[in-house]
């Protein structure tokens, strides 16, 4: 459990924004881009890289009628929260950073570096048995929250099948960004999958069978409501 908060509050602080992902944003002060369709991108295309430009540009010419009908953003959907009480746990990144540690020199030192006061991890252990997935593995399943940002991130964890004290932790995020992570853990390289009659289907070669997997839904609102 404490490598798994540890993996996952690391992961966030420092993989919070990454170089190689474009995601559209809308317009500043565009009130009204929830509700009429959207005639003027160029400030939201400024976040595109050449290349992509070159093919929203494309794709514009060829479809001008459409394009001008379609609105690209849609409202937020209503969600409510689980109360505190539903989970297992919830950890505070700040109170992850505030245990600190004796060095080799005999230095006192935080164990866990970055900035985690924002983050938080709520988690909630899985019955395996009432799933079907992987029953004989621990697992747990929750959200990341980023505080600062309204965002939470679905995962779900899998111990290995080994030997967990000792094998690696390996973080798993699909790509894109916006393709769920259950992907890969049901068509790619997770302990299961499902059949086109809805059965679950073992997977002897699953990446948890020598390391513990965690499965992380990126960016916000790509998976399961909070």
């Amino acid at each position: 459990m404490k490598v798994l908060a540890a993996s996952l509050l690391i992961g966030a602080a420092s993989a919070r924004s990454s170089p190689f992902q474009h995601v559209l944003q809308p317009p500043q002060g565009a009130s009204e881009a929830w509700t009429k369709p959207l005639h003027n991108l160029q400030e939201s295309l400024k976040s595109l890289t050449g290349e992509a430009r070159a093919v929203w540009d494309e794709v514009a010419n060829l479809f001008p009628k459409d394009f001008d009908r379609t609105s690209f953003f849609s409202a937020p959907k209503k969600h409510t929260r689980r109360p505190d009480d539903y989970w297992h746990h919830i950890i505070k990144g700040a109170d992850v950073q505030s245990v600190w540690v004796e060095n080799a020199d005999g230095e006192k030192e935080r164990e866990v570096e970055g900035k985690l006061e924002d983050y938080s991890l709520r988690t909630r252990k899985v019955d395996p048995s009432s799933l079907g997935v992987d029953p004989g593995v621990k697992q747990y399943s929750g959200y990341l929250d980023d505080a600062a940002n309204d965002k939470h991130l679905f995962y779900w964890f899998f111990e290995s099948r080994n030997d967990p004290e000792n094998d690696p932790v390996v973080l798993w995020i699909n790509g894109g960004p916006g393709c769920s992570s259950l992907t890969g853990l049901f068509l790619e390289l997770g302990p299961a999958s499902i059949d086109q009659d809805l059965n679950i289907v073992p997977n002897p070669y699953s990446w948890n069978t020598n390391a513990s997997v965690i499965f992380l839904d990126q960016p916000g609102k790509t998976s399961t409501p909070s």
